[in-house]
């Protein structure tokens, strides 16, 4: 009886627009729902030191990420790529890095892996024993003496 008393008072939520259901957001062009493949930064190409800020993704109910960092193009003095997993704090709504969870910097082409996940053994700049946060973000950051740095970061949720 209880159940049904509350899926009533669900439906006159959703009826009066007090409650919303949000569909989960998967990863940009993810290939399903299912398994949450997808591009996480679409090919970006910058020529100077310079930090890119990726788009907020929300995780609902997976525990990590594998980032693959696709490098094609890394040229200038001393150029690197840094990519970093940021999550978003909900009492300030400032940005923060997610404790080791950045790939190494990154000095020539080549593609580089970052697993995020909990419970497995860590291994500095390539895996990290933590969860996935709800809200998370890419930074990416080019640094030397750049002229010309390209690369994409593609993504696979994990249960």
């Amino acid at each position: 009886m209880r159940l049904k008393r509350a899926f009533r008072w669900f439906g006159l939520g959703l009826a009066l627009g007090l409650v919303t259901l949000q569909a989960p957001s998967v990863l940009a062009g993810a290939d399903n729902e299912l398994n949450g493949n997808g591009t996480v930064q679409a090919s970006t190409t910058v020529t100077s030191a310079v930090t890119t800020t990726g788009s907020t993704f929300y995780n609902y109910h997976f525990r990590g990420i594998v980032l693959t960092v696709y490098t094609t193009t890394l040229t200038g003095t001393s150029s690197t790529l840094t990519v970093t997993v940021q999550t978003k704090d909900p009492l300030s709504g400032n940005w923060v890095a997610l404790p080791g969870c950045a790939t190494a910097a990154i000095n020539s082409v080549t593609v580089t892996m970052l697993v995020c996940y909990p419970g497995i053994n860590v291994s500095a700049n390539s895996t990290v024993s933590t969860i996935l946060p709800y809200q998370w973000r890419i930074v990416s950051t080019a640094g030397g003496t750049p002229t010309n740095v390209t690369w994409t970061v593609g993504g696979q949720f994990l249960q």
